[in-house]
């Protein structure tokens, strides 16, 4: 009996060391390392007609100089509202200009914004301005050729301006070279020298003009390139399907650069020890996320030598199958459902202080797999559903400390240990490839 005690005693120790432990890392993560300012801020809010893919938590930047960040985004009466944290001590002036901006052409976006001038007053706690979205490139080029399209209507237009413009020139340079005559007939006697250069420069000049009244002759009867451009309508056609098969070149260039662009690959681990069976567990998975909110997963869970004995309390199999899809409906809720340790089921992971400062890196985890267990394993019979339920603490973007109940409805088991998350661009970037070439 004592040493029943003594061995429960012992496991509570363990278990209370493990929690207490995982608190002061959490904590001292959160005010260390983390994405944590003490500093004191002021808030301000920046209306966009687009916010062009730029995100809460973002940077702002003055003069290439972070001083805040975007604490959310929302829609309100139809524009996109930026609530931004500047730092204290920042000033910023009413007639300040804003805008979303980037690192590069697939670089981080960010909003930048100009101090203003002075006489126009500060922004105060709560103060708003109009932000000034930047275009993507797919909208770039459909304007640049929506222009050129516009400016080769404007040279073939019905009333041919252009022709009647080349005319008046020519108009107005004759009656120029009249004049010019008049006076040099005036003062002939006094200037016969500068009136012998002036007649050879009148002579040049309609010999020039007289070119000119040719070429334009020639062009309003269609002849030459630039005739065919001005009056040939098939001419004019062909161009118009010129512009289209470009537009439709850009869009289908725009396509295939946001496959690259969009698919995401992350590598998944976590460790996690079985206090009751007194064992460490080891699960693999790599997801992938071809587009914002969707994904799929594959891995393994409890990987390890099936030949291994187990322990007295060892009640989970080793080596089983994860892979499924999910998708992220709201930034505070997450739904998956496929095959989970070899056995249908399904999952969420809630974060429940999502609206609450830091509430975002607690997450409730839940799922349930194996609705019609009824087996034997290690000697114990096994039977009805299996339930997990957890908690999980973000320190960092890439690390997770987790805490499960896990099989609740059955053997009951506590598991603690730690999850780490890594981004591999590289293969993101193999993988969008193959999107593309299929």
């Amino acid at each position: 009996m004592g040493v029943e005690v003594r061995v429960d005693n012992s496991r509570k120790i363990k278990v209370g060391s493990f929690v207490l432990g995982a608190v002061v890392l959490f904590g001292f993560g959160i005010i260390k390392l983390g994405d944590v300012s003490f500093r004191r801020t002021y808030k301000i809010y920046v209306y966009f007609d687009d916010v062009s893919g730029m995100a809460a938590k973002s940077p702002v930047k003055l003069a290439g100089v972070e001083i805040g960040k975007i604490r959310k985004i929302t829609l309100e009466g139809g524009k996109a509202r930026a609530e931004l944290h500047i730092n204290r001590g920042v000033v910023i002036y009413k007639d300040a200009m804003a805008r979303v901006a980037s690192t590069g052409i697939i670089g981080t976006k960010y909003l930048d914004i100009s101090s203003g001038n002075p006489s126009a007053g500060r922004l105060e706690n709560g103060d708003a301005l109009s932000g000034l979205s930047s275009f993507g490139l797919e909208e770039s080029m459909g304007r640049a050729m929506e222009s050129i399209e516009g400016l080769t209507k404007s040279v073939r237009g019905r009333n041919d301006e252009l022709g009647k413009n080349l005319n008046s020139m020519v108009a107005n340079l004759n009656a120029s070279t009249l004049s010019i005559r008049e006076i040099l007939d005036d003062r002939k006697h006094d200037i016969s020298a500068a009136l012998l250069s002036l007649r050879r420069i009148t002579a040049s000049m309609s010999e020039i003009l007289d070119k000119t009244d040719r070429i334009l002759a020639k062009v309003e009867q269609g002849e030459g390139g630039v005739g065919a451009l001005l009056v040939d309508k098939k001419v004019g056609e062909d161009v118009k399907a010129s512009v289209a098969h470009v537009k439709e070149a850009s869009a289908g260039a725009a396509e295939v650069f946001g496959r690259f662009t969009r698919v995401r690959a992350f590598w998944d681990y976590r460790y996690r020890y079985d206090d009751p069976a007194e064992q460490g567990r080891s699960d693999f998975s790599l997801k992938l996320s071809p587009r914002p909110g969707k994904y799929y997963f594959m891995g393994a869970s409890n990987v390890g030598d099936k030949n291994a004995p187990l322990k007295v309390k060892d009640f989970e199999k080793k080596n089983t199958l994860n892979i499924g899809l999910g998708h992220e409906f709201f930034p505070w809720l997450d739904l998956y459902a496929g095959v989970i340790r070899s056995e249908g089921g399904l999952g969420a992971r809630v974060k429940p202080f999502y609206a609450f400062p830091l509430g975002d890196r607690l997450t409730v985890e839940a799922e349930a797999y194996g609705l019609g267990r009824d087996t034997t394993f290690n000697n114990r019979r096994l039977e009805g559903a299996v339930y997990n339920v957890g908690l999980a603490a973000q320190i960092f973007p890439w690390l997770r400390i987790v805490g499960r109940q896990e099989d609740m409805g059955d053997s009951d088991h506590f598991h603690g240990g730690f999850n780490v998350v890594l981004e591999d661009k590289d293969l993101a970037y193999i993988l969008g490839l193959v999107s593309v070439t299929r």
